[in-house]
């Protein structure tokens, strides 16, 4: 059996059921399990018409999505091997995996910039790509369970990167494995991915073993929206690393606090653990689970060492929180706790199939079908990783207690061997560390003296909130955690880091070595040391946004004025910090005196976060849908008091299927109404209007809630100084919900009646909306009442002409889309 039998399946016997969904962009892509079989198969035959065959390398380096899904799927039927990489990598790092695979493709995400020396296709836009290939003309390729399907760098980004080869029968046989004590319901679990695809945890349990139970997998589009889309999509499960879980508890309990709250949870909390009972647990905390989704039932968490006391309260909101161990080369479970089987601290049981033993000198060494089959061309260091007997040494210290559960100590490498002799592991102290208040986190290592001896030195990374009401003394927090710790752990030395985060990988992980080298370069006398080129994670991304060269920007230059965005690009900027720092600001933060230390400052600080303006409900509910249908009758005949309506190309709207933009000239108070009137009732009954922010929700303000009972009306920013990503947003989620939209793309009325050039966001949301756009031409409302004035003055004859609808492509660029939109209406 091979990994494409589960696709197949699916695509079968649970056809359509839901199976990726993910917000992308402004607009939500949902695919059931038939249209990602036919996506990937389409994949798979545009892959071949490039030339692209069994063995071939294909690079993916591009966020998590449904696309991104589809097109590994699409890699592995083609029988090519995947190349996933991390959206941090860097060019010089990609530059050496495409030299070294030979990869001739890439797939790469919409923003992210590299100049590829082989050809390069934006993921984004695969749909469009493959649309003129039929999936039922894909056949399948001889594959077995022991071809392989990728090849996964585990290497940050410095030094030279380390493949690992995985096949089909590694990341089956673990699935398999894991679904024997991971037992769940075909076609009924809603899990949260929150991890990325290029992480084989994320991979195999977030990817495969989902779509072993044909789950329905959401895709998190920012850390930011993962508390709204858990309560959302009702989500039971969820894949996690033990750094997101505290966050994400430290979050809960801040929240907690700030409502005056915070001992009573604390006591809740407790009660609960005592309880030990996960139905009373849920009763008792149901408020709290209220807020982050009470459907949450289990959180599957690996990638690092999880502390005792997180699992314990986390298992106190009543989540299952089933922790477990292994390596990218091990496919990656190697133990797992269960719901049945569970102890604190643990990584739990081996896995049926799975050989573990620990050495003489403590280090875990694993044997089974879901062991890789060495490093990509690194002969020497496969030959390192393996025992002659074939045992992986996993670099992992452990043991096991007398009931079979594996316990882990820390990585052999970085173990520091005390002056007693003693065997002295990072994470024993960073743990006592962790716990005191202050302390944000930690990072503990060995650093070497000039007489030879190694002192314990720990980095302390502080959170300056609590640091700055309760002034606590770093030096105090050693004696607190030293007076915790046996005499040979004691820690010699610290310093506080500066930084805003250690450097960390993928899933949250402390980069030791990184660490280790800024504080080496410290001691050597350097004021300060920056992994990487020494820009900011923002400076990155003001790069890619703006097209400005890294060296071009730094913490002075004025992020509109120097780097030239204009309303359109802040709000790209807006929506990349949001997706890679997990924080949401109002895009008119950024003015024309903003500089980039500004924007930094601001991050940091949360200010100006932007509180998120929900699309309102009520204008939708069935009742009031009920009310606007009947009473659209009332709204025509009253309007013949004083329009006479006379309607042009009917037959352009025939074949057309909702939902669409609506784009009309705006000269007068009552165009709405007249391209109401005009519209054919299977459109006019699921509108909604986009209404000017400043005149309808500013000026008539009282009277707004009759637009929005009468017409379903919703504010849109317009003017330079407003936030206009808010209204985007509420745009893409009505239209999601089935509603057109009728936009005046003029951005506001003519005075004089004539055609007045379009806003750039005319064509911003007709390529971004991704639905077709019908420009309209009206004739006539500027004679029934005059500027300034709502009510009508007297009785006009008014024409709307309806053109043909105009689809455009996700690749094709804003002003091109409003240029073709302006010709259209200028032509009726």
């Amino acid at each position: 059996m091979i990994l494409n039998e589960i696709l197949e399946r699916n695509a079968i016997k649970y056809a359509s059921l839901p199976a990726l969904t993910m917000r992308m962009g402004y607009r939500t892509v949902s695919l059931n399990y038939k249209q990602v079989y036919d996506l990937s198969c389409k994949v798979a035959l545009f892959l071949q018409n490039q030339g692209i065959g069994k063995g071939d390398k294909i690079i993916i380096f591009a966020p998590n999505s449904p696309y991104w899904v589809c097109v590994f799927w699409g890699a592995l039927l083609n029988g090519s091997i995947a190349v996933p990489l991390n959206v941090q990598s860097t060019s010089q790092m990609i530059d050496k995996v495409v030299a070294q695979t030979q990869a001739k493709l890439i797939f790469k995400g919409k923003y992210l910039k590299y100049n590829s020396i082989v050809p390069s296709f934006i993921i984004d836009f695969i749909d469009e790509l493959t649309e003129q290939f039929d999936p039922t003309n894909f056949k399948k390729i001889d594959l077995n369970q022991d071809d392989l399907i990728e090849i996964l760098y585990t290497s940050g980004t410095t030094g030279d990167p380390k493949g690992v080869l995985l096949t089909h029968n590694n990341l089956l046989s673990n699935v398999q494995a894991i679904s024997t004590i991971i037992v769940l319901k075909l076609g009924s679990v809603r899990l949260l991915s929150i991890l990325p695809l290029t992480h084989i945890l994320e991979q195999t349990i977030g990817l495969m073993l989902a779509f072993f139970y044909a789950a329905h997998i959401v895709y998190a589009h920012s850390y930011a929206a993962i508390g709204d889309l858990l309560y959302e999509y009702h989500i039971d499960k969820m894949v996690s690393v033990p750094e997101f879980l505290k966050i994400f508890m430290q979050r809960i309990k801040f929240n907690t606090q700030s409502k005056g709250l915070g001992k009573f949870f604390d006591s809740m909390l407790s009660v609960s653990q005592k309880l030990n009972n996960k139905f009373l647990s849920r009763m008792l905390l149901y408020p709290v689970r209220r807020k982050i989704g009470s459907r949450l039932d289990t959180v599957a968490s690996g990638g690092a060492p999880l502390d005792v006391e997180l699992e314990r309260e986390w298992r106190a909101l009543g989540i299952d929180l089933i922790q477990g161990y292994g390596l990218t080369e091990t496919s990656p479970v190697v133990c797992l706790n269960s719901f049945d089987f569970h102890r604190f601290g643990s990584v739990g049981k081996v896995l049926p199939g799975v050989s573990v033993k620990i050495n003489d000198d403590g280090e875990i060494w694993v044997k089974g079908p879901s062991v890789f089959q060495g490093y990509y061309k690194d002969e020497e260091k496969t030959r390192q990783a393996f025992t002659d007997d074939g045992w992986f040494r996993t670099g992992d210290m452990g043991y096991f207690d007398q009931d079979g559960f594996l316990f882990l100590k820390g990585r052999k490498k970085y173990m520091i061997l005390s002056s007693g002799g003693q065997n002295v592991f990072p994470e024993d102290i960073e743990i006592e560390l962790n716990k005191i208040a202050g302390v944000k986190d930690s990072c503990v290592l060995g650093l070497e003296r000039e007489n030879g001896t190694v002192q314990i030195y720990a980095a302390l990374l502080l959170d300056p909130l609590v640091n700055d009401s309760e002034k606590i003394d770093p030096e105090k927090i050693v004696e607190l955690a030293n007076a915790n710790l046996a005499s040979y752990q004691f820690i010699n030395a610290w310093s506080v880091w500066h930084e805003d985060d250690f450097p960390r990988s993928a899933t949250r992980k402390v980069k030791r070595d990184d660490v280790k080298k800024v504080l080496l370069a410290q001691m050597n006398g350097a004021q300060k040391q920056i992994v990487g080129d020494g820009k900011s994670k923002i400076i990155h991304i003001l790069s890619n946004v703006s097209g400005v060269a890294l060296d071009k920007i730094d913490l002075n230059t004025r992020i509109v004025r120097d780097l030239n965005m204009d309303s359109l690009m802040r709000v790209e900027l807006v929506m990349r910090l949001e997706l890679e720092l997990g924080v949401s600001i109002d895009e008119s933060k950024i003015n024309t005196q903003t500089s980039v230390q500004q924007l930094e400052e601001l991050l940091a600080q949360h200010e100006g976060e932007k509180k998120t303006v929900g699309l309102k409900r009520w204008p939708r509910n069935r009742f009031v849908n009920f009310f606007r249908a009947a009473s659209q009758w009332l709204v025509a005949l009253i309007s013949r008091i004083f329009m006479s309506t006379k309607v042009e190309g009917l037959e352009n709207l025939e074949e057309l299927k909702g939902p669409v933009l609506f784009m009309p000239n705006h000269i007068g108070y009552y165009d709405s109404v007249a391209v109401m009137i005009a519209l054919p009732a299977k459109f006019r009954k699921k509108m909604a209007i986009a209404a000017a922010r400043d005149v309808l929700y500013e000026d008539y303000a009282l009277v707004s809630w009759l637009a929005e009972l009468f017409f379903n009306t919703y504010p849109l920013s317009r003017l330079e100084d407003e936030s206009i990503k808010p209204g985007l947003e509420n745009t893409g989620k009505l239209i999601d919900l089935g509603y057109s939209i009728l936009v005046f793309p003029e951005g506001k009325i003519s005075l004089d009646g004539k055609f007045q050039p379009l806003k750039l966001g005319a064509g911003f949301m007709a390529v971004e909306m991704g639905v077709a756009v019908v420009p309209i031409k009206i004739e006539g409302t500027d004679k029934i009442a005059s500027y300034g004035s709502a009510l009508p003055r007297r009785r006009a004859a008014v024409k709307v002409k309806i053109g043909k609808p105009i689809k455009f492509k996700k690749s094709d660029s804003y002003d091109m889309a409003k240029d073709c939109i302006e010709k259209a209406m200028k032509d009726l």
